[in-house]
């Protein structure tokens, strides 16, 4: 199986009023910015947007008039990209999810893009107006109008057999306004030289075979020059994501590879720690098949798609209503520290351990009274337990 793990991930589940982290600048060395909850964590480090987009406190970026430059995340330095070294291997999904759109002129852009400058495209999504369209000329010589004005979001991929710039370009037509989300992206993979388009989580267009790119070193956000400040454009999220193999399990300990990272602390069901060489019996503490099992219920590994307010992550896919709290891997934490339990599904039964200290100085404790109790809820699917003391 292959998962998508968040690198760069903006979900505008700020206050509201935030914008891009514009360049460091002496009067403001850190200036602020919505939050990026990928694993790189990176800043938007060229410019930033002023009066143009915003956050709305609603989980959304509001993208109205284009304050007057470009604004992208590109190379930190003079010598380092913002990917540092290069990305040159590997599958990625670029991704935007709209919740509403308003447009009358002009578009905006997310670019995936390499090169030491981030000045090769390597893929976009581009939300656009397009006018309405006339061929011929009526009775009167009035023209036909074909279609009228709307909105459309394209797919922009680096092809080498494309005649039209060395580009493939697949859209997928809206109405000129709407308040329906839906959710976009393109994956491509830098090792077998492939792209689908994807809205919705119907394949759009043909997948492209001879995607053109050495690298990926940086992504950039844009409007172009005909973006009008009666646009309003809610975005609830963009990001990137790596598609990783999550087969390989070298040890056979039902932890995949890529999740053993071998550095001997763990941080998250995503980042144990462990060595993938070697067989786990535990995991913090935990029995493997019962800490296997709390992991399959995480909410945080990486999984794509928006969450429903204060809910569940879900596949690929809009925004959705307010959900329950996911589980996610503090649920760990908690099995280890409190009396709080998971039941593995194919062995219910469990043991609950206690003892029994006394101290005089409440610094030096000493045993008392230890026992195990072993249980079996086979009968109900919870059980909830309590210590008593008379």
């Amino acid at each position: 199986m292959q998962a998508p793990v968040a690198l760069e991930l903006w979900e505008f589940e700020d206050a509201a009023g935030l914008s891009f982290k514009g360049q460091a600048t002496v009067e403001i060395p850190n200036p602020s910015g919505f939050a990026n909850t990928g694993s790189n964590g990176t800043s938007w480090n060229f410019g930033g947007f002023t009066n143009g987009a915003s956050t709305d406190g609603n989980g959304n970026l509001v993208v109205t008039g284009k304050t007057g430059a470009v604004y992208r995340k590109t190379k930190a330095s003079a010598d380092a990209p913002g990917y540092s070294p290069a990305l040159t291997t590997g599958k990625y999904r670029l991704t935007l999810d709209i919740s509403s759109w308003n447009m009358s002129a002009g578009s905006i852009l997310l670019d995936a893009a390499g090169g030491p400058t981030g000045g090769t495209r390597v893929a976009a999504l581009k939300l656009e107006h397009r006018p309405e369209s006339a061929t011929g000329t009526g009775e009167e010589g009035d023209p036909v109008v074909t279609k009228p004005a709307h909105a459309r979001v394209q797919a922009i991929i680096k092809s080498t057999s494309s005649a039209s710039g060395g580009y493939q370009y697949v859209a997928f037509e809206l109405a000129e306004s709407g308040s329906t989300p839906f959710s976009a992206y393109i994956e491509f993979d830098l090792d077998n030289n492939t792209a689908e388009f994807v809205v919705d989580g119907i394949v759009r267009g043909s997948a492209v075979t001879d995607l053109d790119s050495a690298d990926l070193t940086m992504l950039k956000f844009s409007q172009d020059s005909n973006y009008v400040a009666t646009n309003e454009v809610k975005i609830a999220s963009m990001g990137l994501y790596e598609i990783i193999d999550t087969t390989t399990d070298t040890d056979g300990d039902g932890i995949a590879d890529y999740y053993e990272t071998g550095t001997g602390t763990w941080v998250s069901v995503t980042d144990t720690g462990t060595d993938p060489a070697v067989a786990d019996t535990t995991v913090q503490g935990i029995d493997i098949a019962l800490y296997n099992y709390i992991s399959t219920l995480d909410s945080s590994s990486g999984s794509v798609g928006l969450k429903g307010d204060k809910g569940e992550r879900g596949e690929q896919g809009i925004k959705g209503d307010t959900g329950a709290p996911g589980q996610d891997s503090s649920a760990i934490q908690n099995l280890r520290s409190s009396a709080h339990i998971e039941r593995s599904p194919s062995d219910p039964t469990f043991n609950v351990n206690y003892s029994i200290e006394s101290s005089d100085d409440l610094g030096n404790w000493t045993p008392a009274v230890s026992d195990s109790v072993t249980v079996d809820p086979a009968s109900s699917d919870k059980m909830f337990l309590r210590l008593s003391t008379n």
